[in-house]
């Protein structure tokens, strides 16, 4: 009789789905703890920086439809103006300076296979739990670091992630939006205000970090920052540029920043935001974002989810596949920059 081995089946077949449930989530947490970049939009980072946010910070958002809308503003209401007095009348001209971007969701996935062998040779539940966890943690890390490279630059694959290198950039087209067209579309690099799109540019002068460092990280700063209230949050960089960074500054003023300090996270300070070294950046960059106006969107019930294990019709084999559908959107490009180019 079959039954026997039916029950063996179901018994192995809830086991698994227990550990799923209850595995995954520490799983899914170390694997975007360890791709800063990520870390910043939906992990410890993000939570680190805007506790009273919620786990996500305001880095992470959720949308439903079959593509993402931005909506950003890309001109000056020309009814404000000085009155000639308390009788003057009031420019009612209607305004036309909110543009609706578009971006198209990214997909990606990844499976744990387990054979019936395996699970035949791995008798007991603990063993198959170790066997899981270890099969899970490879698909998901795996995962994630692909997702870390893509934060900063997609290499021109429309079916990855747009990363920071072409968010944060000028005199081209974002979430459909022309930079010639509208000149506020543009990040505005080590330019002066009222650069032309053509001749922004994020290589300093004067790129090498030892002589300008210091003063190229001010004036990347200041040209995304408008008042006390929007400026960036976060820089990230390199690790060799983020060595450098420490090296500039005398013992006594490497200030680290207390928000990460305080949840255990280390990380150096300029201005008040942290400094994050990623392996994955840009050689040569550094990118100062401000998360309140870009950050990661996610497709409601794709949100880093798993499947239940399933087998396939021929094989005997047990598969749970992982996914998320997301993007990097950016509502406001000039409030976030970069510097390029960086040297010795």
């Amino acid at each position: 009789m079959s039954v026997p081995v039916l029950s063996e089946t179901r018994q192995f077949g809830r086991f698994l789905e227990y550990t799923r449930e209850h595995m995954m989530p520490g799983i899914l947490s170390v694997a975007i703890d360890s791709q800063p970049a990520i870390s910043i939009f939906t992990g410890r980072i993000a939570n680190a920086m805007y506790p009273e946010r919620g786990p996500q910070g305001s880095a992470k958002r959720t949308a439903t439809g079959e593509s993402i809308v931005i909506k950003t503003r890309l001109g000056i209401n020309s009814t404000a103006t000085e009155l000639s007095g308390g009788y003057a009348d009031f420019d009612t001209t209607p305004q036309d300076n909110v543009r609706h971007g578009r971006a198209n969701w990214k997909l990606y996935g990844a499976t744990v296979n387990l054979s019936g062998h395996e699970i035949d040779v791995n008798s007991g539940p603990e063993a198959v739990a170790n066997m899981v966890e270890e099969e899970s943690r490879d698909a998901v890390e795996s995962l994630l670091d692909v997702m870390g490279g893509h934060v900063y630059t997609n290499s021109g694959f429309a079916t990855r992630l747009t990363g920071l290198d072409q968010l944060i950039s000028a005199n081209d087209t974002v979430h459909g939006l022309s930079g010639p067209t509208y000149p506020p579309w543009n990040s505005r690099g080590v330019s002066p205000d009222g650069t032309v799109p053509a001749s922004i540019t994020f290589t300093p002068g004067t790129p090498s970090f030892a002589a300008a460092g210091l003063a190229n990280m001010r004036t990347a700063w200041n040209q995304a920052s408008e008042g006390a209230t929007t400026e960036p949050n976060v820089v990230l960089t390199g690790l060799v540029n983020h060595e450098r960074y420490e090296g500039s500054l005398e013992p006594q003023h490497r200030i680290t920043n207390m928000m990460l300090a305080d949840a255990g996270i280390r990380a150096l300070e300029f201005k008040k935001a942290p400094v994050i070294p990623d392996r994955k950046a840009t050689a040569g960059a550094m990118y100062f974002l401000n998360t309140n106006l870009l950050y990661l969107m996610v497709l409601a019930g794709a949100d880093f989810q798993t499947t239940p294990w399933t087998a396939p019709e021929k094989q005997r084999v047990q598969v749970m596949k992982f996914y998320v559908t997301c993007e990097l959107v950016i509502r406001d490009r000039k409030r976030n920059n970069k510097l390029t180019g960086i040297t010795a």
